[in-house]
């Protein structure tokens, strides 16, 4: 099934087009631009894992070495 947030209504979508959840549903998507770093790559992939049980969970997430110093700028800008 669909997310619910994404426009599925037939007259949303262009002529001869795939719904947008449909390629990542698939298994089949487009890689990230070049510019991305490879972890945050990695990531996506990893949450386009057709299998729900393959994907990282958000704790999984916050505690990637990435991601933590993101959360350290974010926790001092919302203490402000």
């Amino acid at each position: 099934m669909p997310p619910t947030h994404l426009p599925t209504h037939p007259s949303t979508q262009p002529p001869n087009h795939p719904p947008p959840w449909q390629p990542a549903a698939s298994g089949q998507y487009a890689p990230l631009p070049e510019g991305y770093s490879p972890e945050l790559q990695a990531l996506v992939a990893a949450l386009l894992q057709q299998s729900p049980g393959a994907r990282p969970n958000t704790d999984e997430i916050l505690l990637l070495p990435f991601v933590r110093p993101h959360l350290a700028l974010y926790a001092r800008h919302i203490t402000k």
